[in-house]
């Protein structure tokens, strides 16, 4: 039974807008529109949803409404807009009556890009058509009023009770309601609870336009009533945040990583243990070397500190000592060296003298060829003998010396007697060559002319009668001579040349010659004949005695001088002898003292070096050690409890230390070597960068480091055992959204069984049963399938992770898009992959109906489903079901619709280009919109939109409506052909 609960929407009208100048629709009878194509039909079934839908803007259309032209096409979000809110005076205007009352939703043009608002007032069409449209009295067709947008907001405030609306919230708020004791419900469209008032909106858009239902648009309307209708209190228990799963499974995964990662390298951190106890075993050992050694050292320096100065002091007295002793040695020397070179001059001298007196005795020797030993006693005697000897010699030589003047004379004129002759030889040559020339006969006035003139002239014999050389001289007489030039007109003919040979100068100085030649002769005959008269031989020996008479009384007289000089330097000679003798006993005597002072000086300064290279060598040490420290870094604090050594310290020592020191930097570079290779691992961290600190100390790397490691490693069974405890309680969670996910499928199914349980009731031709067949998406049941193969209650956390379930729940979420919700409530959008018609025809199920028609009719039937499921049984929803191009719906199935939709309380509305021929059956109100058309400009808006019609002129259809019959093909009785073709004649006048 129906209750009085009834939502309807009564008449629509198009106010300048869809192709339309004005057009008024009445829903209360099927109504059928025919027309050419672009006369607007379809977009007028798409005009509907405007009313119902609640958006207020035509971004994203192909989303918020359902705008498809008949070939199937979306348009773009302006052309919708355009189309339908082309003007400032584009109105579309619905009736709707709820069980509040009657009113009226009124679409204008919003301010913003794209935008729409909505004017609600409690009034009937009929009371405000006269806005928009005026009927003179007798006149079915009237006139516009052509009312603007400002004045339509002003007429709707004006009503009591009315409501503009601008947003989309608010629209949904205002047309679906779920309370009709409140006020809000006034301009209610339809009464459903808040969860399904989308559902609602998905029932209108596919009412829109009934012929297009297809799979997908079957599946998000069942998807949109599965979210709404499941109501299983165990559905709000999967209140967990997807993304805390992720993470928890993650970190599940990283603990057990990490644990993994721990054990892998437990050997490396029982090395490390190993290795830090060592390092510190060196490190104290290194202490307390480096400290005795460096105690030794410094005491060392300290205690010998005045011992070293001792020593130094001694050393340089023992130095100023020979010092002072050197400089008397130096002196002793000098004065030895000045008496013993004054002694080898005396030596030297009596040598010499001795030498020299050898000579003198020797020329009074019995066998000396001076035979002048009778005279060895008295020299006196010798020296006037010999003197008067050279007296008697010298005068005798005299004889000789006019001689060598004469030899002179004679060489000299020998010379000059050869000259001469050489002499004479060339001028008579001379002579006898040019001797007959003209230029040597002096006949010529001007020779040097003519020879200036022609060298030729010059080669002339004397021969020439005296008549020719008259006339070579009257022809040298016109030239001239000027500035050593011949001229002759002011023309030079060459330079005057003196010809220098004359006959008879050249026999003058032949005669002279021969007579200088005949004297010359005359003279060397004279003096050679002197020459050769004289005695040679007896005049050298003059010469050689002479000297030797001279040379023996100089070794005489020199001899006797000799003699006392011998005597007197023989005397000075044993003098300084004996001051030489005296001097060397000084200087044997000071050798003696020099050699005790100098073995003194080299004990002082071996001592002292001595003691200077033990000091030096603790120095030494020390800067060794400080240079160690400082290289090393190492932070020396001195152990005022550790007792010093006085056990000397060795290079050995400082090796070894130095070893230890390699030992621990070498141990210390093994130790962040190691403890790196933890903090690469991540299981140490390292937030100080103390492993990137170069002169890090080993105690602040295990108190830092190394101490949380062992901390670590320490902790690692209960470490383990707090895996388990974690897993086990992230695995409850785990079954528990798969089993929350069981019972959602199971929701699914149970719903699909009960839509399929409704669709029994309806018969279709040719189709023996209808069902919805809900196909899941197949990562959900694989998801429950993997909770349910893996064995999440056992003790095993570890084999579980590893097998890798954590990533297939991860990939899970993600794959269903949950990675970004507040809980993992799955879409149903993403559960449900597909919804498909299934047809029973002849016992076989197929996506195929079989029938022209028969989706459509069924997508109908079904969409009577989904409003009762929705709305309830007391609500009924009188809404006019779109359904374009019925044409090709046979008539079967078309009378089936119409009995269905009339048991529904729905209302068709459809369009094609023309009517089937059992339109008349099913459609009460048949409009043709090609005979829509005005031309009266008066009566319109837009010289473009000329469609006029009014919901009371019924139908028009140039009367073909009167003459439609029902063709019963069944009886196979043919309509009468002048009803044939009066039909053919209409439909043809329609096309």
């Amino acid at each position: 039974m129906k209750t009085n609960l009834i939502f309807k929407l009564n008449k629509i009208a198009f106010n300048n807008s869809c192709n339309s100048n004005f057009v008024s629709l009445s829903f209360d009878e099927n109504t059928h529109i025919s027309g050419k194509n672009g006369s607007g039909k379809s977009s007028k079934l798409n005009g509907v949803q405007l009313g119902f839908l609640p958006p207020t803007s035509f971004k994203n259309s192909k989303k918020n409404f359902y705008f498809k032209s008949s070939k199937g096409n979306y348009y773009s979000d302006q052309d919708c807009y355009d189309f339908y809110f082309p003007h400032n005076n584009s109105f579309i205007v619905y009736e709707f009556t709820n069980p509040n009352g009657t009113f009226c939703q009124i679409l204008y043009k919003g301010k913003s890009e794209l935008s729409i608002e909505r004017g609600f007032v409690p009034l009937t069409f009929d009371e405000i058509e006269e806005w928009f449209w005026t009927f003179p009295e007798g006149d079915e067709l009237g006139y516009p009023t052509r009312i603007q947008r400002s004045e339509l907001i002003d007429k709707i405030k004006a009503v009591k009770n009315s409501k503009i609306v601008k947003t989309t919230k608010d629209a949904l708020e205002t047309l679906y309601n779920s309370d009709f004791n409140d006020d809000s419900s006034r301009f209610a469209i339809a009464t459903v609870n808040e969860n399904r008032k989308n559902n609602v909106v998905d029932i209108f858009k596919l009412t829109t336009n009934a012929s297009e239902i297809d799979d997908e648009m079957l599946r998000k309307t069942i998807t949109s009533l599965l979210k709404t209708s499941y109501k299983d209190n165990k559905r709000d228990l999967v209140d967990y945040n997807p993304v805390q799963i992720m993470q928890e499974f993650d970190r599940l995964e990283d603990e057990k990583r990490s644990i993994n990662k721990k054990k892998n390298l437990e050997a490396n951190f029982n090395s490390l243990n190993s290795l830090f106890s060592d390092v510190i075993g060196y490190s104290q050992e290194l202490k307390e070397k480096f400290q005795l050694c460096l105690d030794y050292n410094i005491d060392f320096i300290e205690k010998n500190k005045d011992v070293l100065k001792n020593a130094r002091i001694s050393k340089e007295e023992a130095i100023a000592q020979k010092k002072s002793l050197q400089a008397e040695g130096t002196e002793l020397n000098k004065k030895s060296s000045m008496k013993k070179g004054e002694l080898n001059i005396l030596k030297k001298n009596v040598a010499k003298l001795e030498e020299k007196l050898e000579e003198y005795n020797a020329i009074f020797a019995e066998d000396h060829d001076s035979g002048l030993s009778m005279w060895k006693n008295n020299p006196e005697d010798a020296i006037t003998y010999l003197q008067t000897q050279i007296s008697e010699d010298s005068n005798e030589l005299k004889k000789y010396k006019n001689i060598e003047k004469v030899i002179k004379t004679l060489k000299t004129d020998k010379g000059t007697l050869k000259a001469k002759n050489k002499k004479l030889e060339i001028l008579n040559t001379t002579l006898k060559n040019q001797g007959n020339l003209l230029f040597s006969a002096d006949k010529l006035d001007n020779p040097n002319i003519l020879y200036g003139i022609n060298e030729a002239f010059s080669s002339l014999q004397d021969n020439l009668t005296d008549e020719q050389i008259e006339i070579m001289n009257q022809f040298s007489a016109i030239f001239s001579e000027e500035n050593g030039q011949v001229v002759l007109g002011g023309i030079s003919f060459g330079h005057t040349k003196k010809f220098n040979f004359s006959k008879e100068e050249t026999i003058k100085e032949i005669e002279e010659l021969e007579s200088e030649i005949s004297s010359l002769k005359l003279d060397i005959d004279k003096n050679q004949k002197i020459i050769d008269e004289e005695d040679t031989e007896y005049k050298e020996q003059l010469q050689r005695d002479i000297k030797k008479s001279q040379n023996e009384v100089k070794i005489i007289s020199n001899g006797k001088d000799n003699s006392k000089e011998l005597k007197s330097e023989k005397t000075a000679l044993e003098i300084s002898l004996k001051e030489f003798n005296e001097i060397e006993k000084q200087v044997k005597d000071y050798r003696v003292v020099y050699k005790e002072v100098n073995k003194n000086q080299a004990d002082k300064i071996a001592e002292c070096k001595a003691i200077e290279d033990l000091v030096s060598k603790a120095n030494t040490m020390k800067s060794k050690l400080e240079t160690m420290k400082k290289a090393h870094n190492f932070n020396y604090v001195k152990d005022e409890n550790l007792t010093s050594t006085t056990t000397e310290v060795k290079d050995s020592d400082l090796d070894y230390i130095s070893d230890l020191f390699k030992s621990v930097e070498n141990g210390r570079k093994e130790i962040m070597s190691g403890l790196e290779l933890f903090v690469e691992n991540k299981i140490l961290s390292d937030d100080n960068s103390l492993l990137k600190v170069s002169n890090i100390s080993i105690k602040d790397l295990k108190i830092n480091l190394f101490d949380k490691i062992k901390d670590i490693y320490q902790s690692l069974e209960d470490s383990e055992e707090s895996l388990e405890k974690a897993f086990q309680q992230h695995a409850n969670t785990t079954i528990e959204i798969s089993n929350t996910l069981k019972d959602q499928v199971k929701h699914f199914k149970l719903f699909e069984s009960d839509i399929n349980k409704s669709m029994q009731k309806f018969k279709l031709s040719s189709i023996d049963e209808m069902k919805i067949s809900i196909e899941l998406e197949p990562r959900v049941k694989n998801f429950i399938q993997t909770i349910e193969n893996a064995s999440l209650l056992s003790d095993d956390a570890s084999g579980i992770l590893e097998q890798g379930l954590g990533e297939k729940i991860k990939n899970f979420i993600t794959d269903m898009g949950l990675e970004n919700k507040k809980n993992m409530q799955i879409n149903t959008e993403a559960m449900i992959k597909s919804v498909s018609f299934k047809y029973n025809i002849e016992g076989k199920w197929t996506t195929k109906d079989g029938s022209t028609g028969t989706s459509t009719v069924a997508s109908v039937m079904l969409l009577s489903i989904f409003i009762n499921k929705i709305c309830g049984d007391n609500i009924t929803l009188s809404i006019p079901v779109n359904l374009d191009e019925t044409g090709n719906i046979d008539y079967g199935n078309m009378m089936t619709l119409h009995d269905f939709l009339k048991e529904q309380e729905l209302i068709l509305f459809s369009a094609s280009p023309e009517p089937q021929i059992s339109s008349g059956d099913i459609f009460k109100v048949l409009i043709n919109f090609d005979d829509s058309i005005i031309f009266d400009k008066d009566r319109l808006m837009d010289d473009k939109n000329r469609s006029t019609y009014h919901y009371k002129m019924g139908s028009i259809l140039n009367e073909v409506k009167h003459r439609i019959q029902i063709v019963d093909f069944e009886s196979k009785i043919d309509i009468r052909s002048d009803i044939k073709n009066d039909i053919k004649n209409d439909i043809e006048g329609v096309q």
